[in-house]
């Protein structure tokens, strides 16, 4: 695994022109994931907090949030990556065996509702908070009430 986040770094900063490197902290997180998804996995998280940096040292906060949540573990012992893969996977396939072909939206409708009342619960209703908390805009995170099904919450 360190060699291989050696090469992506290697790759970005070649294709960027800069010269940005892990912190040790932001290293170590990396390592003491399991990597479930395969090499692409890895990458992707590499490639996000490369290009989410503003700063040549990248920091833990730039990685992925499921990166930076490793001690997350559901009942069957899964981190938080390969639940949410797992979790992916089983929609996918029921989606296959139906052919439904709308599985983003689908799960869209799934995923959404439950994320947005936890950040409107987490901020206590306070709309800017829970968009700022999500990394989007105000305006985004009411398109994205308005579009799910069921109540997300009192806003504020």
């Amino acid at each position: 695994v360190p060699l291989l986040i050696s090469a992506f770094m290697n790759k970005y900063n070649t294709e960027s022109s800069a010269n940005k490197k892990l912190s040790d902290e932001a290293m170590r997180m990396l390592l003491e994931c399991s990597w479930p998804g395969n090499i692409y996995e890895l990458e992707s998280a590499v490639q996000y907090a490369f290009q989410r940096s503003r700063t040549a040292l990248i920091m833990p906060q730039s990685l992925p949030l499921w990166v930076s949540v490793p001690s997350y573990q559901s009942k069957s012992g899964e981190n938080l990556s390969e639940e949410l893969f797992r979790i992916a996977s089983e929609f996918m396939s029921v989606a296959e065996q139906v052919k439904t072909f709308n599985v983003y939206d689908s799960y869209k409708e799934l995923v959404f509702p439950p994320l947005l009342r936890a950040a409107m619960s987490i901020t206590n209703g306070n709309i800017s908070r829970a968009a700022t908390l999500l990394g989007i805009t105000r305006n985004t995170f009411k398109k994205l009430v308005k579009g799910v099904k069921g109540e997300v919450g009192q806003a504020r």
